[in-house]
């Protein structure tokens, strides 16, 4: 149970901490020792976790009738209530530090891919200056560049281009 996500088990912890909690106040009322499993209350907390039942079967706990699961009144009620709310205060401990510990987990891989991006950015970064360097060198080798010299472009009658417009396509008038 300790390692299924908060949302998921606090519900069967809160509802696990009041049961202990009317045990260890009443620990020889019967009316605290049974609980209906159809209630919502106890679907939501008990049936819908799962290891929930388990839990408490495991720790004394029976289900009667598969209807209603019962917590038998022992010779020393008031121990048992006392054991009953140790087992369930070690169950929540053993949450929280399995939650701690996913929470660093999902932060070591973060950062491992935060490394791995810088790292492939710092690669394509030194390509990049190696393709630059390895230009400069064939450009070198080249010897200096020769200044482009602009040309005249031919046309006909000595330079002057003629152009001849219709009346209908004069410049400055609109179609």
């Amino acid at each position: 149970m300790a390692a299924l996500s908060d949302t998921k088990i606090r519900p069967a912890l809160d509802l696990m901490g009041k049961m202990m909690a009317n045990i260890s106040k009443a620990p020889s009322d019967p009316k605290y020792r049974k609980m209906r499993l159809s209630n919502p209350k106890v679907a939501e907390g008990l049936v819908h976790v799962p290891g929930a039942r388990q839990f408490l079967c495991a720790h004394g706990w029976q289900i009667v009738e598969r209807e209603f699961i019962e917590l038998p009144i022992a010779s020393d009620a008031a121990a048992q209530a006392a054991s009953q709310v140790a087992a369930v205060g070690a169950l929540a401990q053993a949450a929280a530090a399995a939650q701690e510990a996913l929470r660093r987990a999902e932060i070591e891989a973060r950062k491992k891919e935060a490394a791995e991006r810088m790292a492939k950015a710092k690669a394509e970064k030194e390509a990049i200056k190696a393709a630059m360097a390895r230009d400069r060198g064939e450009v070198a080798a080249r010897g200096p560049a020769q200044p482009s010299v602009a040309k005249k472009l031919p046309t006909e009658g000595g330079g002057v281009v003629k152009m001849n417009f219709d009346d209908d396509h004069r410049p400055g008038q609109g179609q």
